[in-house]
């Protein structure tokens, strides 16, 4: 149906769909679960770490990860509070606008029992990743507000 240099989107089976369908929902429910409730925040507290925010890295060496502050970012966005929207980690609505842009359009082509299939060309854009983590980390570290 559609192609370019890095994906296609073909005709799936009924059954390939709903997969497509129930794997995003769930990812979705259980990702949700732990931005918003950072379960590793009361272990550490009660392992005595008092000033923990659920971060391994800032607990442990006081350096605040590239994805520090990105779940209240995410409540921000979910609260529509443009206030705080780049208050705690600023790259934080550059991940979950094209995130939620993606993953949405990935879930309505289901609908319709298509399915989007990377090319091997897709599997070089790991470096641009790799770019993008640098650059919000970088951003976090000198913008971020990491308070508790």
């Amino acid at each position: 149906m559609l192609s370019n240099r890095y994906f296609e989107i073909v005709k799936c089976t009924s059954a390939h769909a709903w997969k497509i369908r129930l794997l995003i929902i769930g990812s979705v429910i259980v990702l949700t679960f732990i931005i918003l409730y950072s379960p590793l925040k009361p272990i550490f507290q009660y392992l005595g770490f008092a000033g923990s925010n659920g971060c391994l890295l800032y607990t442990f060496t006081g350096i605040p990860c590239p994805t520090c502050g990105m779940g209240r970012g995410f409540a921000s966005i979910i609260h529509l509070d443009t206030a705080h929207l780049f208050y705690h980690n600023p790259s934080s609505v550059f991940l979950y606008i094209p995130s939620f842009l993606i993953i949405s359009t990935v879930f309505v082509i289901s609908l319709f029992k298509y399915e989007v299939k990377l090319k091997q060309s897709a599997y070089g854009l790991w470096k641009l990743f790799i770019l993008l983590v640098s650059v919000i980390w970088i951003i976090n570290i000198l913008f971020g507000h990491h308070d508790i």
